[in-house]
């Protein structure tokens, strides 16, 4: 049985950044390629999506959608990392989607930074699977999820992924090696910049690695963002994550994927100043810091900062700089092929949109609803 909707709704959603970055050689955020001078257009994104009215009232869509990775900006190798590709089902109370989207694990906190994997190793619980060449991974997974939510405010996740293996440390290519639960509490958007709690959350999850590179790691996170100076016009807020990561034995860090797997402890949080003099968001200022350690590895930590600011030159059309900064202790400089610090000073334009045919539905889970964006509608 194969019926075709004939009039979905469609909608289109798409990012385009990009920067001139002058840095030294090393790895800002745990990046292969990162920090250093470029032009740097990775993490531009284009998605597609087309919802449906189901029986009794449900919605089912299905998005699809690529997104630039540090690679392409050689232009040679690798170009384009799928990021998004899923169908979704949803009524009032209940959704199920599965295919390669968000991970649930990178959904509790935004941090303000220019990219999502700016100073990755703090900000997002990270792949224990991944070989760190592409900081994609740790944002995007195999997902088989079921949320439930009361009064569209309490959301309650249990899912099961294939968190990408591009180190080989897992079971095989594309078998399930991940399972998790989370809870997270979002306000009314429209009350975001004066509600004191508009959104936080936590959450388990357990992965399962080989033995022969440490065995089983689990790690327990939460976060949420806290409005210092609620307001409409200027507005102050914090946004805190904090992981702790548990039953792996891994005890030297010598690749890139040994520094995602060992066990570790880490808190990020950032400071955002956002200034909306006409109802709209105009521009913002932040600075994001994280700091690690790793619990059975001697000597090994690391701390990062990057101080953010973004200018809103027109609808959805952005300026944005940023100045980031990271070091990392002898433990953990092998990994990084012998960097111990990294810094990279970044200027660019960043263009955000949305646009929306036969509209007659509102999918939660869209193209635009899953964009990371500077200057928060």
């Amino acid at each position: 049985m194969q019926q075709i909707s004939l009039q979905p709704q469609i909608e289109i959603a798409g990012s385009g950044l990009a920067t001139l970055d002058f840095g030294r050689e090393g790895m800002f955020g745990g990046r292969g390629i990162g920090s250093r001078s470029q032009i740097n257009f990775s993490d531009s994104s284009l998605s597609f999506g087309v919802a449906q009215r189901m029986y009794r009232g449900a919605i089912g869509s299905f998005t699809l959608g690529g997104v630039a990775i540090d690679e392409a900006n050689s232009g040679h190798g690798k170009q384009v990392f799928m990021h998004q590709a899923f169908a979704d089902f949803q009524e009032l109370r209940f959704e199920g989607y599965i295919g390669r989207t968000n991970t649930p694990t990178a959904q509790i906190v935004e941090f303000p930074t220019i990219r999502e994997d700016d100073l990755v190793d703090y900000t997002s619980v990270l792949n224990p699977f991944s070989n760190g060449a592409n900081p994609e991974e740790h944002r995007y997974s195999n997902v088989a999820g079921i949320v439930f939510n009361g009064d569209l405010h309490h959301f309650l996740n249990v899912h099961a992924q294939h968190q990408i293996d591009s180190a080989g440390v897992g079971q095989s290519d594309s078998g399930l090696n991940s399972v998790g639960i989370s809870f997270q509490y979002e306000g009314n958007p429209a009350l975001s910049t004066i509600d004191r709690f508009p959104s936080y959350g936590f959450g388990l999850e357990s992965r399962a690695i080989n033995k022969s590179f440490g065995g089983t790691s689990n790690v327990f996170y939460g976060g949420g963002v806290l409005n210092l100076q609620p307001g409409l016009v200027d507005k102050l807020d914090l946004r805190l994550l904090g992981q702790v990561s548990f039953g792996n034995d891994t005890n030297t860090l010598t690749t890139l994927n040994d520094t995602y797997r060992a066990d570790q402890e880490s808190i990020a949080l950032s400071l955002r100043k956002l200034y909306s003099p006409f109802g709209k968001p105009a521009s913002q200022i932040a600075m994001t810091a994280g700091m690690k350690r790793y619990s059975k590895v001697p000597n090994a930590n690391s701390y990062g900062v990057a101080l953010s600011y973004g200018k809103n030159l027109g609808q959805g059309f952005d300026f944005v700089s940023q100045l980031g900064y990271e070091r990392r202790s002898s433990g953990m400089t092998m990994a990084f092929g012998g960097h111990s610090d990294a810094l990279v000073l970044q200027f660019g334009l960043s263009f955000n949109f949305g646009s929306t045919f036969n509209q007659s539905i509102g999918p939660r889970r869209s193209p635009t609803n899953l964009l990371h964006q500077y200057i928060p509608n």
